[in-house]
């Protein structure tokens, strides 16, 4: 079997171990010759790197929406309680005949009829009498003195006058019982009770939304998504949103900025796209500061390495007052991913340029932050809030031997299916070629293959083993 092509982050990780700091970023205002040699963030641990982002992350406040304002992926804040039965009278279940039980089959005369929306007021009526019967459709009010319904196909229509029913026979198989084919009051919804509780989150199923819409209010407290502003960072990368030609020498289509809008607009986040944005200090201040007064944070791509005109770490603490909380993790891809804590409790997610680390910081630390900004931890703690913000499951591993990195743990981009005949969780790389520049092996992914580090005892995974697959995207059935 052919082994993988990894990652190809060939810079040396000499300090693996967590060291103090040894100061700021590359002074904005030096010469290139005086930036540093050595990163001065330390380089620290995936769980670590993410305690922190959330401990630094706090839900949004509840805000007051009508119905049509609320949006998949956003969750209720309060317990929704019914303010009246579903259904509020008697109402049928089956187009046909509402009877009096005892009478059984037989003849009967047709009283006229009752259909949904266009019922009398049981005060009105007068009640349904020994062999009679009235029609009646699905969902109408089930008249006075009625108390179960018989199908229209259990019945024979006899006589009819002027187009309207008279006379019908109800068959032996139209036979019931009291009760039988009526919804009593309240038996969807009893008021009082809770419709919808507060920690639910919106779905494209339509549950929710339905449930909301019977409990009879017209607006509901629910948190508010954040919005998130997105840009890419580089003197060569062109803006693939906007019309282009042929590339120059040196140039470089913008994926990063898409991917990412795409994956906010998932979680059902509200964006502001800032473009793409030149290696310039004084460009990038104003562009993230203009746009942090609008937006709870922002994700950049890019100038987050040790390059001479790797701009965003300075940018943010010396001109944004920023506190650049962790500027490295150690991980494979995707090590420059740097968080910041900006002024008024907004953030920034500086990601990494190569697209596949961009994508995998994103899922690893950016989504579960956004997630616990729109309320997923709402009644929920503990063990229980990871697998809510970064589920994951324990998968079979299929595929070629994969040799671990002796250096950091890695997250290989990978298929997740649940396999039906085997009941088990199953995972394979979604491309032979892992490099974090090839976005391609993106592709079809739902999954990230979390492996430890390589030792002489565990230097390879093999195929049937068991692995950790974070869940990035639904899973697929087999």
């Amino acid at each position: 079997a052919q082994p993988l092509a990894m990652c190809g982050c060939s810079r040396p990780d000499d300090d693996t171990t967590t060291h103090v700091a040894e100061g700021l970023s590359n002074d904005l205002e030096a010469s290139v010759d005086r930036r540093a040699r050595k990163s001065p963030y330390p380089m620290i641990p995936v769980d670590e790197a993410l305690r922190l982002v959330l401990s630094h992350i706090a839900e949004l406040p509840a805000v007051e929406l009508p119905l049509r304002d609320i949006r998949e992926g956003q969750i209720i804040a309060a317990d929704v309680i019914a303010r009246e039965n579903v259904p509020g009278y008697p109402a049928a279940v089956m187009d046909g005949y509402a009877v009096i039980a005892a009478d059984g089959p037989g003849t009967f005369t047709v009283r006229g009829a009752t259909t949904a929306g266009r019922a009398t007021m049981a005060s009105e009526e007068k009640p349904l009498q020994s062999g009679e019967v009235m029609r009646v459709a699905t969902g109408a009010p089930i008249p006075l003195g009625a108390n179960a319904v018989v199908m229209v196909e259990d019945t024979q229509l006899l006589e009819s006058h002027n187009g309207e029913e008279s006379i019908v026979r109800i068959l032996e198989s139209g036979r019931v019982v009291p009760g039988q084919h009526i919804r009593a009051v309240g038996h969807d919804l009893r008021k009082g009770s809770v419709v919808v509780s507060a920690g639910s989150a919106i779905t494209a199923v339509g549950g929710e939304i339905g449930a909301l819409a019977v409990s009879g209010h017209n607006k509901f407290l629910v948190h508010a998504m954040p919005r998130i502003a997105v840009l890419s960072t580089g003197d060569e990368v062109v803006d693939t949103l906007k019309p282009t030609s042929t590339l120059e020498y040196g140039a470089i289509r913008d994926c990063n900025r898409p991917a990412l809008l795409a994956a906010l607009a998932s979680l059902g986040c509200p964006t502001f796209d800032l473009g793409v944005v030149k290696d310039d200090p004084d460009s990038l201040a104003q562009t993230m500061g203009q746009a942090l007064t609008t937006c709870q944070g922002i994700i950049s791509t890019g100038g987050v390495s040790m390059g001479e005109r790797d701009w965003l770490k300075p940018v943010v603490e010396q001109r944004l007052n920023g506190k650049i909380i962790f500027g490295r993790v150690a991980m494979k891809p995707s090590k420059p991913t740097t968080f910041a804590a900006m002024p008024t409790g907004k953030f920034v997610f500086a990601l990494p340029g190569n697209p596949v680390s961009a994508l995998v910081a994103f899922h690893m630390f950016a989504a579960p932050a956004i997630r616990k900004l729109a309320g997923h931890l709402v009644k929920q703690g503990g063990e229980m809030a990871m697998s809510i913000l970064r589920p994951s499951v324990l998968a079979v591993f299929e595929g070629s031997d994969i040799h671990l990195d002796r250096v950091r743990p890695e997250y290989l981009r990978a298929a997740l299916a649940w396999d039906q005949k085997k009941f088990q969780w199953s995972v394979r790389v979604t491309d032979q070629h892992q490099q974090s520049s090839r976005v391609a092996s993106m592709l079809h992914a739902n999954a990230l293959i979390s492996l430890p580090r390589g030792t002489n005892e565990k230097p390879t995974v093999r195929s049937g083993e068991s692995v950790t697959a974070i869940i990035i995207a639904s899973p697929h059935f087999q």
